[in-house]
Parts: structure tokens; sequence; C-alpha cells
């Protein structure tokens, strides 16, 4: 069970070629993110994370480091997948777990 989960908002945006005489284009784009925390009493957000990456953080620091790693996936749906080092793990926990690995070494890793 996901501790969240971010989508992609889909709408338009204009767009103008670089040719000479062009006209605007409207094209379907990604205009925002959606991140939904899960609240289900089984979600480690609720139940706990149970240190699950092995470096003795706290569930405060859990529940931060999973806010950061949806954030890093709004990010990419919003700016780009080459916009940060977050990358996409629905149904992959490996990546999900490497992922918040990464959260904690750049943002919770004590010095």
């Amino acid at each position: 069970m996901p501790a969240a989960v971010t989508r992609g908002i889909t709408g338009t945006r204009l767009f103008l070629p670089s040719r000479v005489g062009a006209t605007l284009i409207r094209q379907s784009a990604w205009v925002g993110a959606n991140i939904t925390i899960n609240n289900n009493a089984q979600a480690p957000g609720q139940v706990g994370y149970r240190d699950y990456l092995g470096v003795g953080a706290s569930d405060p620091v859990y529940r931060a480091i999973t806010l950061i790693h949806e954030l890093g996936h709004a990010a990419s749906i919003i700016y780009g997948t080459d916009a940060l080092r977050v990358l996409w793990d629905e149904n992959n926990p490996t990546q999900s777990r490497a992922n918040s690995q990464l959260v904690y070494d750049n943002c919770f890793r004590p010095e």
C-alpha cells in the first residue's frame, strides 16, 4: 500500500512555433499535479514506517521524506523528467525506495 500517489493534471497551453509567420497552436500539456497522501488506516503514514530504509529515522522524518518524494514527482510532471533525479516509480517498489533514499541522503542524513 503506497504512502502517497502523485498524478498529473492535464490541460492545454499555447505554443508558438519558431518559423516565420507561424500562428499559435493549442496543445495538450501537464499543467499541474495532484498529490494524494494515503490516509488509509493501514498505510505507512498511519501505522508507522518501521524505519524501512534502515537509517534510524523517526516517523515524522519519514512523513517528510514521503512529501518531498512526491513533490519530486510533481516537479517532474510539471517541468519534465530531466528536471530532477526523482524517477517515476509507480508499481515499482525498488525505484520508490531508491527515490526515498535519495531524499533522505540529500535532505536528512546527519553530517
